[in-house]
């Protein structure tokens, strides 16, 4: 801890450096809650105001950016409160205009530009690179998403899995506000379950059987 770095046998010029470090880090301390401040009035600015009538200020980002939204997208697997702003920043809560998920794809690969030729790199677009970035740390989670795109590994070439492991949260992140729905984790036990009734299901079809809905896949005892 920074507390404890004077202790010890430390010569003038290694506490004069100790000192400048912990005068950076003030300031950049500083920065950053000035910065907070002003994104949670530019929130606040594109917020109805509560049920109470006021926020009178005190509102936190993470509310503001709920409330713009509609929905609560951290609640989808690594998205934090950082990438919420970020999304919500870069699109708003009104998604209308892309009629369907992969319009909205298309857009956060493209940037909102003309794609480019082959071999040439798209347009920046700082929610396509966000929801990359969530894309990449879900699929190492143990979350729902996480198991589905372990799972395209074990089946799918590497590349068209890591393709459907990107459209993953993209999809997410349309269908929530224009469906009003919100995401609820089903975890990795949800997802083997289903797996494993998918698997049921084509070897009952094989043998002309089918299996009736509700069946769970721990009741299902293989033919002697």
């Amino acid at each position: 801890m920074i507390s404890a770095s004077p202790k010890g046998s430390w010569g003038k010029e290694h506490l004069f450096a100790l000192g400048q470090a912990i005068n950076r880090h003030d300031m950049y301390s500083e920065q950053i809650a000035r910065c907070e401040e002003r994104i949670t009035e530019a929130l606040a600015a594109r917020c109805q105001p509560n049920d109470a009538g006021e926020d009178n200020g005190k509102a936190e980002a993470e509310e503001l950016v709920e409330r713009m939204m509609g929905v609560d997208s951290t609640a989808i697997p690594t998205i934090g409160p950082e990438i919420a702003r970020t999304i919500a920043s870069g699109l708003g809560p009104d998604l209308e205009a892309f009629s369907t998920a992969g319009h909205f794809c298309s857009w956060l690969i493209s940037g909102g530009k003309k794609l480019p030729i082959r071999g040439k790199r798209p347009g920046t677009n700082r929610v396509g690179w966000a929801l990359r970035m969530v894309a990449m740390t879900a699929s190492r989670s143990r979350s729902f998403i996480g198991a589905k795109h372990r799972a395209r590994l074990e089946s799918m070439d590497t590349r068209k899995a890591v393709k459907a492991r990107a459209y993953e949260p993209d999809r997410l992140i349309h269908a929530m506000p224009t469906k009003g729905t919100e995401y609820v984790e089903r975890g990795m036990e949800e997802f083997e379950n289903q797996r494993k009734m998918t698997r049921l299901r084509r070897e009952a079809r094989s043998m002309g059987f089918r299996l009736e809905e509700g069946t769970s896949p721990d009741s299902v005892v293989p033919a002697a």
